[in-house]
């Protein structure tokens, strides 16, 4: 197994140290981090997993379908686990150990779209829904505190909600509306790709009504499905999107925007690049810094990085089939997973990645998403 330059020099240093008598008995380590993500299984069936900085399993447990994203409040140590549109459970766990807490289902007539969010104070739930007889997408409150009922809904002010993140100050939600009808009978199937309109929607997260929304405005770019955000600590918002026109191989698939900002900043990469991402974005993350975007193209076998502030192409590494990606505490790092090729950290700044293969991380197929925590050493 290899492991960071950083790292090694890092382990180094803490064990000589100790050797020295240097440490006291009474300094408490560090927390660790842990990476967790939905996976198949090489024997067949689905699981949620989570291993350490080393790779190393940490804790799993089987799911009843394939996952999609996480929702992770800290504060109040609960998780939820979602199952991939369009499919209908959510299973709530403690992301310290993996102990479940509760399944639930999407209520009858509707079913999840794979995220949600917390509240700040972790009690209150959004979850991404399709309420599929009308076509409108939905945000479903759940009181996290109390068994994840289902208290409320409200629109999520288009069609196809995906991924929904909270604001900084914890006031709004920013919902990535894809703007693709499906329902249930049908599959997977995309039954409105004439009519779509795509939108990211700032929602205050109490009263339900709409702050501000951001549309893509002509008719090329209505064919671009937002799917997937991230938000900086400043207010960035890194939205990435899945082109559903035949013709993608110079077309735009990420975009920045502030909250209150006069709209979204289209941005490419260069062409061999643009085009090597083949028209599909999978995931993004925003670094430590949050000056860098890593954006997943599964389908080109690539990560695109990004300047936040700008909105300019930073510089590309190849990883075949990733799509999982989450920020680590360092600055210019993130954690990749793979569908085919298990786990590995890459820095930005260095240009080095170093492979997480030989360990429990390697024997998983990976999802699409990864959201990393710590937990006490």
């Amino acid at each position: 197994m290899q492991i960071g330059r950083r790292r090694v020099l890092s382990l180094l240093g803490a064990g000589g140290a100790a050797a020295a008598g240097l440490i006291p008995s009474t300094v408490t380590a560090a927390p660790q981090p842990i990476y967790i993500s939905a996976n198949a299984q090489p024997q067949g069936g689905y699981s949620l997993a989570c291993f350490t900085v080393n790779g190393r399993r940490h804790y799993e447990f089987p799911l009843p379908g394939r996952g999609h994203g996480i929702a992770l409040s800290t504060k109040s140590e609960r998780a939820m686990i979602f199952a991939r549109r369009p499919d209908r459970f959510a299973i709530a766990f403690n992301p310290q150990n993996g102990a479940q807490r509760a399944q639930i289902s999407a209520p009858s007539g509707h079913h999840f779209y794979g995220h949600g969010v917390f509240s700040g104070d972790g009690n209150t739930l959004y979850a991404t829904e399709n309420e599929f007889a009308s076509g409108e997408g939905r945000i479903g409150i759940y009181d996290a505190a109390n068994g994840f009922s289902r208290v409320a809904a409200f629109s999520s002010y288009g069609i196809g909600p995906h991924e929904v993140c909270l604001s900084p100050d914890g006031a709004f939600l920013i919902v990535a509306n894809g703007g693709i009808r499906t329902h249930p009978d049908a599959g997977r199937e995309k039954l409105n790709i004439d009519t779509m309109e795509p939108s990211l929607a700032v929602i205050n997260r109490l009263t339900g009504t709409l702050h501000a929304k951001y549309s893509l405005n002509n008719a090329r770019l209505k064919r671009l499905s937002i799917r997937h955000i991230a938000v900086g600590a400043n207010g960035t918002i890194c939205a990435v999107m899945q082109d559903q026109a035949p013709d993608w191989q110079d077309t735009p698939l990420v975009a920045f925007c502030r909250l209150n900002g006069p709209g979204l900043l289209l941005s490419k990469a260069p062409r061999n690049i643009q085009t090597r991402m083949r028209g599909y974005t999978g995931s993004v993350a925003v670094d430590g810094s949050g000056l860098i975007a890593g954006v997943t193209a599964p389908h080109g076998n690539l990560v695109t990085f990004w300047d936040t502030r700008t909105g300019g192409y930073v510089s590309h590494t190849d990883f075949s089939d990733v799509c999982g990606i989450a920020a680590t505490r360092s600055d210019g790092e993130f954690i990749l997973t793979s569908g085919v090729d298990g786990a590995a950290a890459f820095n930005v700044r260095t240009g080095t990645r170093c492979a997480m293969k030989d360990d429990f991380a390697g024997s998983r197929f990976w999802d699409n998403h990864l959201l990393t925590t710590q937990i006490a050493a």
